[in-house]
């Protein structure tokens, strides 16, 4: 099944159920993206007794490639849920997330 989001920037798994949306606490550039944005496979770098130190999969055991159906019109959609869930929660917006949002045209222009 695989990590519940991965970071669109490092790639690191995040394993908590919470993880999609949140900033990237490795490499602070990153957003987690949900995982039906993400193809997983398994690792081929990598076996289960040292999976924690191979710099292919950052110890997950799967590599996670972006989905080829995936629009933009799907990213717009998901990082303005993600930004309104920080709005809404009435915390700042994650710089690495505005970054985002901008870059997928967002706000529409007037």
């Amino acid at each position: 099944m695989g990590p519940t989001a991965i970071c669109d920037a490092c790639g690191r798994p995040g394993w908590d159920c919470h993880a999609a949306g949140l900033a990237c606490f490795f490499c602070g550039s990153g957003v987690f993206m949900h995982r039906k944005f993400w193809l997983y496979t398994p690792c081929p770098d990598c076996a289960p007794g040292d999976r924690a130190l191979c710099p292919s999969c950052k110890g997950a055991g799967i590599i996670a490639t972006p989905r080829a159906e995936v629009t933009m019109e799907d990213l717009r959609e998901e990082y303005t849920k993600l930004a309104d869930r920080y709005r809404w929660q009435r915390y700042p917006v994650p710089a690495p997330l505005m970054e985002r949002l901008r870059w997928v045209g967002w706000p529409p222009a007037a």
